[in-house]
């Protein structure tokens, strides 16, 4: 069993290179940037030769979905990456070590979970948590989570302590996979560009029957950087577009199942 990072550079060089979490985490597992901007290819591209990271520099400008798909099928053709083995997403701005990456496969392997999130936080002392947990949204708190975070969004375990506990979904800042899961499910629905992605995707897999466990007592650092969230922004525009288009294919596969039983 071996695992496979994936992390999607927008112009995250120099962001990559302060932190230092992936020249670490690179050391014990196989780490692969998808590098998503022509302009720093030089600079990415040596970063990783002289830190033993895999890139993959092409394909710019494409969404969270399709770039995450792109690094799977590298790891699987060039990588050697198994249905046995873990496919792990972080973003450039989050911060984990390889101890609690350990830790989080330890606990996935026992409790055989396919989907998983861990318990970030926004600050270094682990006391302003990061609420990439979270329940299906509406139209309204989709709308209002753009500008900002909707209480109803949020999921919280009984105590930090548990093993694991159930979710609906989990933000793509940080999402481990069982390999064979990601595989079942095609990956990312390409459709999608910068939002929903993650919550797609994590209720194909709730519709399929796969184990989607929030692991609390796994932790990490997310160094949240948000894009412009003016209204009638360009990425309002991705938001209500990308929501709307979860809602209604939601809509339709629960009646569908509805019909089915």
């Amino acid at each position: 069993m071996n695992v496979y990072i994936s992390v999607v550079s927008h112009n995250h060089a120099k962001m990559i290179m302060e932190f230092d979490c992936l020249r670490k985490l690179a050391k014990r597992y196989k780490v692969v940037i998808k590098n998503n901007s022509e302009r720093e290819s030089v600079i990415l591209n040596d970063y990783c030769r002289e830190n033993g990271i895999y890139i993959i520099d092409y394909a710019y400008n494409t969404g969270f979905g399709k770039n995450n798909n792109i690094v799977f099928q590298f790891c699987v053709k060039k990588l050697g990456m198994t249905s046995d083995d873990y496919f792990i997403l972080i973003n450039p701005d989050v911060i984990i070590d390889s101890i609690n990456i350990d830790k989080l496969i330890s606990i996935i392997e026992k409790d055989m979970v396919d989907i998983s999130g861990i318990s970030l936080y926004k600050d270094d002392s682990l006391s302003i948590r990061d609420y990439s947990i979270r329940n299906y949204p509406s139209l309204y708190t989709f709308f209002i989570s753009f500008f900002r975070f909707h209480e109803s969004y949020r999921v919280l375990p009984p105590n930090d302590d548990c093993s694991s506990v159930d979710m609906d979904w989990v933000a793509g800042s940080f999402m481990a996979f069982k390999t064979n899961a990601y595989s079942s499910l095609l990956g990312f629905d390409e459709n999608y560009f910068m939002y929903c992605e993650d919550l797609d995707i994590c209720f194909r897999a709730k519709s399929k029957g796969l184990n989607l466990k929030y692991i609390p007592s796994v932790t990490g650092i997310h160094k949240a950087q948000h894009n412009n969230r003016r209204l009638f922004s360009k990425h309002f525009y991705w938001h209500i577009k990308s929501a709307l288009r979860f809602l209604v294919r939601k809509k339709i596969k629960l009646q569908v199942k509805s019909i089915l039983k």
